[in-house]
């Protein structure tokens, strides 16, 4: 049974110290955005993910599906805890918007510095 002292305005103690210390992660992140990160492992994951689950919609969306499913998931996350009344859970996700800012950085930056690949129909006419 939670007491009066443990519950701080209808939120847990444990919980109160979950988002301060993904808060605090969040601004470790934000800090240095070009260092490599737990959380970015999870990401390539995603990315690799959306390569296979966007090869059914032809060779463009295949290669390309990638970034978008990152930029995607984290919506699906936020959407799946609040339908499931996961309020708290889905506030982490979205109310503190980090890890979807995030993929739209590395995306940003993945599209600044790609280099264009001659095609070989290309080469051929060289």
């Amino acid at each position: 049974m939670q007491s009066a002292a443990d519950n701080v305005s209808g939120l847990s103690r444990p919980k109160l110290a979950v988002a301060v210390i993904a808060s605090l992660y969040f601004f470790w992140c934000a800090y240095v955005p070009s260092q490599w990160h737990l959380i970015d492992g999870v990401n390539l994951v995603i990315h690799e993910a959306g390569h296979l689950i966007f090869s059914p919609l032809g060779e463009f969306m295949m290669i390309a599906g990638g970034s978008p499913f990152q930029v995607i998931m984290p919506a699906l996350f936020v959407g799946y805890f609040w339908y499931h009344s996961k309020y708290y859970s889905a506030a982490l996700h979205h109310g503190l918007g980090w890890w979807r800012r995030r993929r739209r950085w590395w995306w940003n930056w993945q599209v600044a510095f790609a280099k264009p690949v001659p095609q070989p129909n290309e080469l051929a006419r060289r």
